[in-house]
């Protein structure tokens, strides 16, 4: 899981904290050259629409575009370029009770 913030193109922000998650995608016969990722909204008016290109800003203050591909409920779904962040921008999933 990636921990991020995720911005409109115009600067605003959608998601102040969310955890992503990530996976590299194949395309054809060679893997890595974009991966996709989900994530929840907390709230229906704040929902992207399809198509709609975001930035997510991790830990490090790195981003990278993305291109929301589904909105079903409050998950987003979304493919960037390149390949999942290297486990320095990566946190793990809090665990419950702590």
């Amino acid at each position: 899981m990636l921990r991020a913030k995720i911005l409109r193109v115009d600067g605003s922000m959608l998601v102040d904290d969310v955890l992503i998650e990530g996976r590299n995608a194949k395309r054809g016969t060679h893997d890595g050259h974009i991966w996709r990722g989900v994530f929840s909204v907390p709230s229906v008016q704040l929902r992207p629409t399809v198509g709609e290109t975001l930035i997510i800003v991790f830990g490090d203050d790195r981003g990278v575009s993305a291109v929301v591909t589904l909105v079903a409920g409050s998950e987003v779904h979304f493919r960037a370029p390149g390949r999942v962040p290297e486990p320095a921008a990566r946190e793990l999933t809090p665990t419950s009770g702590s």
